[in-house]
């Protein structure tokens, strides 16, 4: 009997040990997705800011150009960049899951102005375009 009792509290101490694991498993996995939800997000709304930056410096003087630099993913998220000119908006969607996104209204640009236009990440240059009084993006040439 006393050989019974030891058996059995060593597989009671593997049982404990093995949901202890599975605990931090699922804990760290959890975790982990909210921190990419936040980390992607946040990403999102650093190149939607320097697209509005970028569009406003270009609507500033006729036939000038803004050239800048956006990363070819954010956190596995291939995303397009899409200027709207019926609502005067920015939208980075994600190519993966497009429920992933974000918009910035565009103030001080008529939609008269804007051509609707979009750009793909993989391209990592965008170019914002001021020709003769018409904003749009772009890769470059």
């Amino acid at each position: 009997m006393k050989g019974q009792y030891k058996i059995v509290l060593e597989v009671m101490f593997i049982l404990v040990g093995i949901f202890i694991t599975s605990y931090v498993v699922m804990t760290f996995g959890s975790l982990n997705k909210s921190i990419d939800v936040i980390t992607v997000e946040d990403n999102f709304n650093a190149v939607a800011n320097n697209v509005v930056v970028s569009v406003l410096k270009v609507a500033e003087n006729d036939n000038s150009i803004s050239r800048f630099t956006v990363p070819d993913k954010i956190s596995s998220h291939v995303y397009k960049v899409v200027l709207d000119s019926e609502n005067s908006r920015i939208y980075v969607i994600s190519m993966k899951d497009s429920t992933v996104n974000v918009t910035r209204q565009i103030f001080n640009i008529t939609s008269d102005r804007i051509v609707t236009s979009e750009v793909i990440s993989s391209s990592v240059n965008i170019e914002a375009v001021n020709e003769g009084g018409i904003i749009r993006i772009r890769r470059p040439a």
